[in-house]
């Protein structure tokens, strides 16, 4: 009914009709309108004026967006092209993270406040202890202050109850609070109410086999004498997916939620809330609570769990095929991580406890990199990554490691998109409808600033009208290897499209692929869990059933997980950064490294280190020019051209952890850059 509605106003641009029209058009009755037009309206899809008209907020200058109380305790609204200031009469009205529907006014950067969509949730929230007068008060950005009636140490850090606003919990540990803090301002629930509790309580520890014949009486394929092998990180505890290998045949399986996430319960709105695991360095803020997350749904070893597998036939050709697929019971052998597969895979040896995997662990990645080969030869890009690893030792960081993309890593990553791509070409053939990740064509502009970098680091690239997979992948092989490749890839990506998830499908260009959806981490991210579902329903309860119930809904929870994936980068961008100023505040003062020339601006330049901590050379504002496209900087005095992309001496200055971030010297310089460094050394000491 949601889509008769939104086709009939959509008829023609900035059409509106009223309530008897719209039911007199339809032929509905008054209590099933109601409800469609309310949900419509919730979801900001519809707008009803004053004199009771409805009109498509997409056919108007609408649009919406969630509100900020910001720590200036200016009221702004986040929308796709930036914040607005919130213009509205009775401003108290409007919380912290409201969603809203508001009318933009480009010019000024201001917006009008039409309809509150969504109250915010009443959240626990971080604040700090100060005094005022002759009180001790909780101090934060978006509350107001709360009196103190008992002692507390100055300057602590509390997390709050946002229902009573008592204290909860003095934070103690400085990275823990500042991850906490980042959760909480990008609107991420960090603890459970007692609602939660009481439905999380009734989740079972273990599969029973009175569940088991259940479930096979119910066609649920039981693959338990098929050897399957989980492989991930060495501290990951959330197992989505295990692979198996027998007799001929692949088999993917994927952790079956929806089995023990009912549909409308407590559980699955807060995780339609969350949309996302949130991973910084050394901790999670799950999507799923633990006892789901790492518990029932998680594909331990030597425990049965039920599951979504693909079954795949292998050709003599190395094709791959489906065979079959559904609802299945497996267990899995063992937990595998990547370091040791990578041992066997890269190095030949074989780690203590995975000698009866190695045949499996060989003949998988023979297959995935054939079929991979094939893909390449059709599209699918690949770039390098700046993501680090850090290495822990009792919670402290004692080394940072660029990420290693190995063999393993490259298996698993392989299998996993041809998990999703064959689920995704299901849902296209039964015109299902899905949560797609769709990837845009590039930027052209950004494009061709990227090919004319590379010209000026004296790569043979001409510049193009526009950009096909191919293009990209043959400049990308002129650098591949070079010291410089890392920084180049990330302009590259920057030029791109970002990836979005959308209920309309548009293809994925840097796959290569005309759609494509996530399936493979259903613990973990929105989008995989409502695309599994989706499909869980079809094969249950047949396509129109499927598609009845679940392409109204499709928008919304699109948006909500592109927002949630969003928010959850920040963080943990965020977070890596913090925990990186951490590990260099230890490190000593003069140390040197040599660097990449990353970016470049008005009095500074940024290098990328080694251990891939960015820190920033300030420098002379008047003594140094920036080029127009921005990739160089030119000493008005000597004529010294600094490149993004040229290597860099540097030295530590200091580690600013207020400010956070890491100060750099050039440790390498000759009688005309002197004048330069003792310029650049006065600059920073005036910060």
């Amino acid at each position: 009914m949601e889509n008769k509605i939104i086709d009939l106003l959509s008829i023609k641009k900035n059409i509106s009709m009223n309530y008897d029209e719209i039911r007199k058009e339809l032929d509905i009755n008054r209590e099933d309108l109601d409800e469609v037009l309310s949900n419509l309206e919730r979801y900001g899809t519809i707008y009803q004026s004053k004199n009771g008209r409805y009109s498509l907020v997409s056919k108007t200058s609408l649009r919406k967006g969630i509100v900020k109380v910001t720590s200036r305790k200016k009221v702004i609204v986040e929308l796709e092209d930036g914040d607005y200031d919130l213009i509205f009469d009775k401003k108290n009205s409007v919380k912290h993270n409201d969603v809203v529907l508001v009318d933009p006014h480009y010019n000024s950067r201001r917006a009008t406040v039409v309809k509150i969509l969504t109250k915010e949730k009443v959240q626990d929230y971080i604040g700090t202890i100060v005094r005022e007068g002759n009180h001790l008060v909780i101090r934060s950005d978006s509350h107001k202050d709360i009196i103190l009636r008992k002692e507390y140490p100055e300057g602590a850090n509390v997390l709050v109850d946002g229902s009573s606003n008592e204290i909860k919990e003095v934070l103690e540990d400085r990275y823990k609070t500042r991850v906490r803090e980042l959760l909480v301002k990008a609107g991420f629930p960090i603890t459970y109410n007692f609602e939660y509790q009481k439905e999380i309580d009734t989740t079972p520890d273990e599969v029973s086999e009175e569940e088991i014949t259940t479930a096979k009486k119910e066609g649920v394929f039981d693959l338990r004498d098929i050897p399957h092998v989980t492989t991930d990180s060495e501290d990951t505890k959330d197992f989505d997916d295990a692979l198996g290998l027998y007799k001929g045949m692949i088999y993917s399986s994927i952790a079956d939620v929806p089995r023990y996430v009912k549909e409308g319960s407590v559980i699955e709105k807060d995780a339609i809330e969350r949309g996302i695991s949130v991973y910084p360095p050394g901790m999670v803020n799950p999507m799923l609570h633990h006892k789901l997350s790492n518990g029932i749904c998680s594909l331990n070893p030597n425990v049965d769990r039920f599951t979504s597998s693909i079954i795949f036939k292998i050709n003599d050709d190395y094709t791959v095929v489906p065979y079959a697929m559904g609802r299945s019971i497996i267990r899995s052998r063992a937990k595998l991580t990547y370091e040791k597969v990578n041992e066997y895979l890269e190095e030949g040896k074989v780690p203590e406890g995975y000698e009866e995997y190695t045949d499996m662990l060989e003949r998988l990645y023979i297959i995935a990199m054939k079929v991979k080969k094939n893909m390449l030869e059709k599209g699918f890009l690949m770039f390098s990554s700046t993501e680090v690893k850090f290495i822990f030792d009792n919670e402290k960081v004692v080394n940072i490691k660029g990420r290693h993309q190995g063999k393993a890593e490259e298996l698993i990553e392989f299998m996993m998109l041809l998990h999703n791509m064959t689920k995704t070409d299901y849902m296209i053939k039964h015109n299902l409808p899905f949560i797609a990740r769709n990837h845009d064509l590039p930027n052209n502009d950004k494009l061709n600033a990227w090919v004319k970098l590379l010209s000026q680091r004296g790569y043979k690239v001409d510049k193009k009208d526009s950009y096909t997979n191919e293009d990209i992948k043959q400049i990308l092989s002129t650098y591949r290897g070079n010291s410089d490749q890392l920084v180049l890839d990330n302009i590259a990506i920057r030029s791109q499209s970002k990836a979005r998830y959308s209920h309309l499908n548009k293809g994925h260009f840097a796959l290569g692929l005309k759609a494509y959806a996530t399936f493979t981490s259903p613990i973990r991210r929105l989008a995989d869990y409502i695309n599994e579902r989706v499909y869980q329903d079809s094969i249950m309860y047949g396509d129109k059933y499927a598609i009845e119930k679940w392409e109204p809904k499709m928008e919304e929870l699109a948006k909500i997980c592109t927002d949630s994936e969003a928010r959850a980068d920040k963080v943990e961008r965020k977070a890596d950064d913090y925990k990186k100023l951490e590990y260099m505040s230890n490190v000593p003062s003069g140390y040197k490294y040599t660097g990449i020339v990353s970016k470049v601006g008005r009095g500074y330049i940024e290098v990328i280190l080694p251990n891939m901590v960015y820190g920033k050379v300030y420098i002379s504002a008047r003594d140094y020019s920036v080029s127009k496209d921005g990739y160089s900087l030119f000493n008005n005095i000597n004529g010294e051209r600094i490149l993004v992309g040229d290597s860099i001496d540097v030295s530590l200055l200091k580690v600013d952890m207020d400010k956070e971030e890491v100060l750099l010297l050039r440790s390498s310089y000759n009688k005309e850059n002197g004048y330069e460094e003792k310029k650049g050394k006065k600059k920073i000491k005036k910060r």
